[in-house]
């Protein structure tokens, strides 16, 4: 009789783990970039980014969304001759794929978003204001692990590597902007809500 309880045990954990991710569900979630806080003789400053995401899972443990990216920058900064404020915004649309790996609770996954960003900056000192945008794009292939406390919910921490171009547009009419690209590592954590299916 214990034998057929362990056994009915393990095929319910085994079964509502495998739940998680099959075709038909639903995704949601957040994942949160960076937030500091620096302060020091010459200044502060503060940074922070959110994004919120959406998705579903056209097979099994293949998810299809979107997430919208957000940050926001700003900084006070006093020199010898003058001070200097900066703020920046910069909000994206971004579409993904990602593969989850496995039928356990603790589930690696690949992921690879496409991300088109549009920024806002102001800078005013006591000489001059400029205010100038940007449009930019952003491939990122990423490597996830995401623990699922139960079957609606897991906790995520991902890391990506961009490509990232920009080209950035004076208001002022001062010169005809810029175009750089580089590339960079991130690390976000999160959180996802699965439902449906």
């Amino acid at each position: 009789m214990k034998n057929t309880i362990y056994i009915v045990l393990l095929l319910l954990i085994h079964f509502s783990v495998k739940a998680q991710t099959e075709k038909g569900r639903w995704n949601a979630g957040v994942s949160i970039g960076s937030f500091s806080y620096q302060k020091n003789d010459f200044g502060k400053s503060f940074s922070a980014s959110i994004s919120p995401s959406a998705g579903y899972f056209v097979a099994k443990n293949w998810l299809l969304g979107i997430g919208i990216p957000f940050s926001y920058v700003s900084g006070n900064y006093t020199g010898f001759v003058n001070s200097q404020k900066n703020q920046s915004t910069t909000i994206g649309v971004s579409p993904f794929a990602r593969y989850y790996i496995g039928p356990s609770k603790l589930k690696p996954y690949l992921d690879i978003a496409y991300t088109f960003s549009h920024s806002n900056y102001h800078t005013d000192n006591s000489i001059d204001e400029i205010n100038s945008k940007s449009n930019s794009t952003t491939l990122t292939p990423s490597l996830g692990l995401a623990y699922f406390l139960n079957q609606n919910i897991s906790l995520n921490a991902q890391l990506g590597y961009n490509w990232y171009s920009v080209k950035t547009t004076n208001d002022s009419g001062i010169g005809d902007g810029t175009n750089y690209s580089y590339k960079n590592a991130t690390l976000g954590i999160g959180f996802n809500i699965f439902f449906g299916g």
